[in-house]
């Protein structure tokens, strides 16, 4: 009789290779089109910096001890979330707080990669020329066009997906990590050049009062909610990224720390979005509050 054996070998898993590294990878995933493209029309909605002050102490009270939970969760269980609520708790009926999580953040994934596909739609457009000359009217124009192309959207939303899988292809610290350490910098130079340009414009100071002086009177229980929707979808709250970027933690990384410098790191981030696009809005004649077209009409 034939005996077999079977050798098992597993596969060492990857830790961030640095602080800096993770906490500009962290950042990364919570900054994004909530602070860019959600964050100032929602602004303009509810009442400028009165929201403002909403949106900060919603960060602080909820959004920063509910990403250190999640952050321990992850290292704790060095999996997935729907594998490690298994792990944690020895019950599978927890197993679905994985699945929730991930059902979340494979939807909001889904519009992501859409708008993304719009923003290097511009910028092909930009490079290439096409809105020299043009008047704000014919932009406005041309995104509504691009909006309603489903084939054209399509075709940068699979440009998007393959440059993302070449990066997570690419592993932890060669991959994410390291595209992180390029793009969360280059970021801030950009909108801080952005802000600085926008400060500039005719009709700049109309949006900057718009912005930094608070309204009350359009603050609502309806505001709040917003508030805490924003600081959910914009630091990542529940939607397993979070979790998962902790299992990649060490025994001895300082997660309140760590996770305090992300949350003010997106928080001042949707801060300086703002600066760029109030004032743009005011300068070209833009309502405030006009939706997700703001973004792509400023």
């Amino acid at each position: 009789m034939l005996k077999t054996s079977v050798v098992q070998t597993t596969i060492k898993r990857e830790t961030w290779a640095s602080r800096i590294g993770f906490i500009f990878a962290a950042a990364s995933w919570s900054i994004g089109l909530g602070n860019i493209w959600r964050f100032p029309y929602i602004t303009g909605q509810y009442g400028g910096a009165a929201f403002l002050l909403v949106y900060l102490a919603v960060a602080v009270v909820m959004g920063i001890p509910l990403m250190i939970v999640e952050y321990h969760l992850g290292r704790e269980s060095q999996s997935s979330p729907i594998a490690g609520n298994i792990k944690l708790t020895k019950n599978k009926i927890w197993q679905l707080g994985g699945i929730f999580g991930f059902i979340g953040g494979l939807m909001i994934f889904s519009y992501y990669v859409m708008i993304i596909g719009w923003v290097l739609r511009y910028t092909v457009s930009f490079l290439t020329g096409t809105f020299r000359g043009q008047s704000m009217e014919a932009i406005s124009l041309w995104f509504d066009s691009l909006y309603t192309n489903t084939g054209v959207t399509l075709i940068y939303e699979v440009i998007v997906l393959a440059v993302l899988g070449v990066i997570v292809a690419r592993g932890l610290v060669k991959g994410v990590e390291a595209v992180s350490k390029i793009a969360m910098p280059a970021m801030v130079v950009l909108f801080a050049g952005l802000a600085i340009y926008a400060l500039t414009l005719p009709g700049a100071t109309e949006g900057l009062a718009f912005y930094l002086k608070p309204d009350f009177s359009k603050l609502s229980f309806k505001a709040v909610i917003a508030a805490i929707g924003q600081v959910f979808l914009s630091i990542g709250v529940g939607q397993g990224a979070s979790w998962v970027y902790g299992s990649y933690l060490k025994k001895d990384d300082d997660i309140p720390s760590d996770i305090s410098k992300v949350v003010i790191m997106d928080t001042g981030f949707a801060f300086l979005a703002g600066l760029v696009i109030f004032p743009a809005a005011f300068a070209v004649g833009v309502q405030p509050d006009a939706g997700f077209g703001l973004l792509f009409k400023t």
